[in-house]
């Protein structure tokens, strides 16, 4: 696979510049989070429904993340057109349109590291990949290690009170790329200011730094014209190292980074970012940046140090003093030793979700007082799939049980894990496993206390506890019971063999009723207690996704074949969605005359016949919306008269829970049957919910019960979980026909594109498939990682199984490509049907490069770059020059200004970004005379 880049923050400017077009806001809400547990999870930091930011929300655990609140006030009396006021503010729409970034709770992450592509050969044919001409001694194909990320600093101008930073603000890893109050922090006309940057010690290898800010004129938020880098080792003496001046083709809307790129490294301790003043009355500042680029010689999961065991002697007994009969803790006071599933992501690389100074309160012999996240004495697990602990007794012993204790916190999406296996050893290098279990627990803001009383007494000198961690784990004590004389029961551990399972493959159509592509396709977002609009979907809309039109609107061939009706998330969340009025609401919005399902039944014969296809038919699917024991309130779902005996039927008994999934089973079915929708065959039911609540003793044998139901009708059942949600390896187990996974490369800045990789290894593996999933065609970060959702889909194969879509809801982002006039964006149509027709290959674009030769008078050099291209492109910086300064816009245009009088010749670097996996890198040299 070509080498993926990532260049989020960039790049979402740039081809804002490039496009001239304004950030969507935010319209759809939908499939978010959905059990009670998470749904409740709008975390304390949190004064935003993230569940009504986006049809899909970020479709994963972080959607209910614990963090701390610290709202800002509003301010009583704004001055017009100068402060963002609250009743200007981007609020989250009802309408059905692609939205903008989830955000899944803020989950800033490894995303925004910029990564070029590897170096090809020179090609003779100039057909191919052109070389990629270096002048960087910098290798930023490595691994980049954010080097400010939790470190301190201090500003010569305050924030207002509004958007005000607490001090950590500018340096937490959370990066947003629209209006908000969580992310932001807001300098009211702050003129020239500057923020300093204390990386705690002299650092090495320093090579980008960058700004990340916001530009929103409607509300008064500008951009400086300069952000000036300068650095120190003492805090006193500073060396100017470079200037970044805001793009002269900027939009009135959008987010943009301020970047330097350095073409050796520098040593400093301390960043001072200097600020000239803003076109506008306010200034936002969501992110400061130092990077560097180290060999990767780590291996996954060494966030939290070296985790390599002593050698030692198995025969290395307690001294006879110390020998002792009676059973105690045997790892009281020790640290253990710490592995990762999978790596921690840039934005959970924190002690707040992933603790190591709070290590030693795992075994401090003190408990938690209080059953709620923020409790001091708790650590923290937060993502990559799941942890080892390693704990070394000192010397030989007689392991007989182990105990665990984790909190419970549904509101806070805090849960013990769903999977608990303990192994011991003598040597460190030959492991038994002694202990492989579920675990499960009712009952919220309460502690579990796991004790393990293993079947044997082992003799082992190091126990090893594995536990899942799907979305957070907290646990405040773990102890290890045994003695330190050896008993002469005591067994020796002999290694377990791991069982060697081999890949289920993808879901394929033959296993799916034929259905290849299944489109994501929202409905059902009231206003007022009526069918809106916004929920609606008409026939136009449906056309360019049941038919592919090329660009000169001419029907060439069929597109998706199958559509899944599911409710947006603001609608599925809300306690009227939690009755039975409004699931009867759901079922009408469904079946509306002339739209939805009618329209599609529509569409679908238009494209057929325009291409003259014998019964062309395109396979349907509806929700089982989730039985949901609360409402909001904490109350009991009392829901309402299903089987109209005059009785309400509460959610509080499983038998009225099951009562509802077959009445929603039925009347869509039967709505469907009676409507005459010759066009379409009616597949099956989607299970509404990301993640197996499991900790629900009823969640088993509900979606059990609905697959017989299901089944005994001759359809089938599945269920889309978020990327590594609980029970995703045991959905067969709970009667799901399919399992679809989201990799959520897409939202919350995850950005670490080895996740396409990882999600295609775990789906293959378990027989699953992968959800492709787009935002807006609006950002140009959503664009590349869209094209490398494909890219990935090529090279892994997941691209010749079952697929289904997300685009935020319809007509959403496929629509707006389809209509946009713009190459780069029109792609994502162009592309997505050639991915859907399994044709899409991530091949490097054919272009000759223009004059890259540039001479300038009087201290500064004007050009544009602008290659001719059979595929669109968008520049950005690569390496910055190193004796002047760049005004650089995404069309290739530019302004060079030499510093300090310098004349002679410069050279920087320039990447085109096709948007398809591709980049490539091209030397721009400079000459002032």
């Amino acid at each position: 696979m070509k080498k993926i880049c990532l260049c989020m923050l960039l790049i979402a400017a740039m081809l804002l510049a490039a496009c001239g077009d304004a950030v969507e806001q935010s319209l759809g809400a939908g499939n978010s989070s959905s059990a009670e547990e998470v749904a409740s999870s709008v975390t304390p930091e949190s004064s935003v429904d993230e569940s009504s930011v986006s049809a899909e929300s970020s479709e994963q655990e972080e959607s209910s993340e614990p963090e701390e609140s610290s709202e800002p006030e509003e301010s009583s009396e704004p001055e017009e057109s100068s402060e963002p006021e609250e009743s200007s503010e981007p609020e989250e729409s009802s309408e059905p349109e692609e939205s903008s970034e989830p955000e899944e709770s803020s989950e800033p992450e490894e995303s925004f590291e910029p990564e070029e592509s590897s170096e090809p050969e020179e090609p003779d044919d100039p057909k191919e990949e052109p070389p990629v001409s270096s002048i960087s001694s910098v290798d930023r194909t490595l691994r980049a290690k954010e080097v400010a990320k939790g470190c301190k600093y201090t500003s010569s101008f305050q924030t207002s009170e509004q958007y005000k930073d607490d001090g950590t603000l500018l340096t937490d890893g959370n990066i947003s790329l629209d209006f908000d109050r969580e992310t932001w922090a807001g300098y009211m006309r702050p003129g020239n200011f500057n923020i300093v940057l204390d990386l705690g010690s002299v650092k090495d290898d320093l090579a980008d730094f960058s700004v990340h800010s916001l530009r929103l004129l409607s509300y008064g938020i500008g951009s400086p014209a300069t952000v000036q880098f300068e650095i120190s080792t003492d805090g006193k003496n500073y060396q100017t190292i470079g200037t970044a001046y805001r793009s002269s083709a900027l939009n009135s809307l959008g987010a943009f980074t301020y970047q330097l790129k350095l073409a050796e490294t520098v040593s400093a301790r301390y960043v001072r970012f200097s600020f000239t003043a803003g076109d506008s009355s306010w200034v936002f500042i969501s992110e400061l940046s130092v990077r560097s680029y180290l060999p990767d010689t780590e291996e996954v999961g060494l966030y939290y140090g070296d985790s390599t065991l002593p050698k030692v002697d198995p025969k290395d007994y307690w001294p006879k003093a110390e020998q002792n009969n009676t059973k105690k803790n045997l790892i009281a006071g020790k640290q253990p030793y710490i592995f990762s599933e999978e790596e921690i992501d840039f934005a959970r690389a924190t002690e707040y979700y992933n603790s190591i100074q709070a290590l030693p309160l795992l075994t401090d012999g003190k408990f938690a007082t209080r059953a709620t996240y923020s409790d001091p004495a708790l650590v923290h697990f937060t993502g990559a799939i799941g942890r080892t602990l390693t704990f070394d007794l000192g010397h030989t012993s007689a392991v007989s049980g182990v105990m665990l204790r984790f909190l419970k916190e549904d509101s806070s999406g805090v849960q013990p894990p769903q999977r608990i296996v303990v192994y011991v050893s003598v040597d460190g290098e030959n492991w038994e496993k002694v202990y492989d279990g579920e675990n499960s627990v009712q009952g919220t803001n309460i502690y579990q206390k796991k004790e393990i009383s293993l079947k044997n007494t082992y003799k082992a000198r190091f126990v090893r506890v594995y536990f899942t961690v799907s979305s957070h784990v907290f646990c405040d004590e773990i102890e290890v019971y045994g003695t330190t004389a050896i008993p002469e029961n005591a067994k020796d551990p002999k290694a377990t063999a791991e069982e060697e399972v081999e890949d289920l493959g993808y879901v394929m159509p033959e296993d799916f009723l034929g259905v290849h592509n299944v489109l994501l396709s929202y409905n059902c977002l009231p206003e007022d207690g009526k069918h809106s609009e916004a929920g609606l979907i008409t026939v136009e809309e449906y056309l360019p996704h049941v038919g592919y039109y090329d660009e000169s609107g001419k029907l060439v061939d069929t597109f998706f074949d199958g559509f899944l009706y599911l409710p947006y998330t603001s609608f599925n969340y809300s306690d009227y969605a939690k009755s039975f009025e409004g699931w009867q609401f759901y079922v009408d919005d469904i079946y509306a005359e002339g739209r939805n399902m009618d329209a599609l039944n529509q569409a679908v014969g238009i494209v057929g016949d325009e291409l003259n296809l014998t019964d062309y038919k395109c396979t349907v699917f509806t929700s089982i919306l989730y039985t949901f024991k609360t409402l909001e309130s904490g109350a009991v779902n009392s829901f309402g008269d299903i089987d109209g005996d005059g009785v309400k039927d509460s959610f509080s008994s499983i038998e009225n829970r099951k009562k509802a999934i077959k009445w929603i089973i039925d009347q869509e079915y039967q709505r469907f049957l009676a409507g005459g929708y010759d066009n379409l065959e009616f597949g099956g039911f989607y299970w509404f919910e990301e993640f197996l609540s499991l900790g629900d003793p009823a969640e088993k044998e509900l979606t059990l019960y609905a697959s017989n139901y299901v089944h005994s009708l001759g359809l089938k059942l599945f269920w889309i979980p978020w990327y590594c949600a609980s029970g995703y390896d045991k959905w067969q187990e709970y009667g799901f026909d399919v399992a679809c996974m989201q990799p959520n490369y897409m939202f919350g800045n995850k950005g670490n594109p080895d996740v396409l990789r990882l999600t295609a290894e775990k789906t293959k593996h378990l027989g699953m498939c992968v959800e492709i999933e787009m935002n807006s065609v609006n950002n140009a970060a959503d664009v590349q990682r869209y094209m490398e959702y494909l890219a990935a889909g090529a090279e892994y194969g997941y691209m010749d199984a079952v697929k289904m879509y997300y685009q935020g809801g319809v007509p959403g982002a496929f629509h707006a490509a389809y209509l946009s006039e713009d190459p780069f964006k029109r792609a994502v149509y162009d592309m997505t049907y050639l991915f859907a027709k399994e044709k899409f290959t991530a091949e490097p674009p054919t272009y000759t490069v223009g004059d890259v030769d540039f001479t300038g008078k009087n201290g500064s050099v004007s050009g544009s770059f602008s290659p001719t291209a059979d595929k669109a492109f968008y520049v950005e910086l690569a390496v910055s020059p190193t004796h002047g300064d760049l005004c650089l816009n995404s069309d290739g245009s530019f302004i060079y200004y030499a510093r300090d009088g310098f004349t002679g010749t410069d050279r920087f670097a320039l990447q085109l970004n096709f948007g398809y996996a591709v980049t490539q890198e091209i030397v721009i040299t400079v000459t002032v005379e």
